[in-house]
């Protein structure tokens, strides 16, 4: 077991493709690292119906679009996923997301990333990323899933809560999470999948999830999630986050 701290670092996605973002996103699900083919990655992804890291591949409004492309958006009134209203308008430069849809390419329009949304890639306890996907409007979540990603290996990390400055206190939390993390090892050596065993995992296990949201979102979380109220190990992760994208001029 170790004990880290929370940390969030904003992403530069200047000069990166649709293709690698996608693939940024969903790799923090399973913990996974690149193979430097993102477009067969994502091919991957679509064969298999994972369609929720397509929401990473924002591109700029305003863009003219087909008569295929209006059909598939009227269509979405109708049960269509938006990742397939994502997909139809990314086909005209991307093929790679339409192939084993059954979504047509579109024959005109181009297709820009939109660089105006902000990626942060977030390390926290899962506590405090429950907070954090409440947000809906501007923005979508990639998180690392405790189904997929084994702590038999290398042990559990997990996030200090803050305010733990008793000795007696602090130790009563250390042994906790310790008996927990036993739990969690005997679980597996006995034939338990990961998605059994992580029901004994405390809620300071530490997690990953890449949040990507407009400028105007972030000001919204940041006025609910910095001030006086806010859980203090929330507000402990998010005023640095503030206070950057602030000194660089993206919010």
């Amino acid at each position: 077991m170790r004990v880290i701290e929370q940390s969030a670092a904003i992403l530069d996605w200047s000069g990166r493709g649709l293709y690698e973002r996608v693939e940024t996103a969903a790799r923090v699900c399973r913990r996974s690292e690149s193979k430097g083919d993102a477009e067969g990655f994502v091919r991957s992804l679509i064969r298999r119906g994972h369609y929720p890291p397509l929401e990473f591949a924002r591109i700029k409004t305003g863009i003219q679009e087909s008569e295929n492309v209006r059909r598939i958006r009227e269509e979405s009134a109708e049960g269509r996923t938006l990742a397939l209203v994502w997909l139809c308008r990314l086909a005209a430069q991307y093929p790679a997301l339409a192939d084993g849809t059954g979504v047509v390419p579109a024959e005109d329009g181009r297709v820009a990333a939109d660089d105006t949304w902000i990626p942060v890639l977030i390390a926290t306890s899962r506590t405090i990323s429950h907070q954090l996907v409440r947000y809906r409007h501007d923005i979508t979540f990639c998180q690392e899933s405790q189904r997929h990603v084994r702590y038999d290996r290398d042990g559990i990390e997990v996030i200090m809560p803050p305010g733990l400055g008793i000795q007696v206190t602090r130790g009563i939390w250390y042994d906790a999470v310790v008996d927990a993390e036993d739990a969690y090892l005997r679980m597996m050596e006995a034939g338990a999948t990961a998605e059994q065993a992580r029901a004994v995992l405390p809620g300071c296990t530490a997690t990953r999830i890449l949040a990507y949201a407009s400028p105007q979102e972030w000001r919204h979380i940041f006025s609910q999630r910095c001030d006086s109220h806010a859980d203090p190990q929330m507000a402990a992760l998010m005023i640095p986050l503030r206070e950057e994208m602030r000194a660089r001029g993206l919010i």
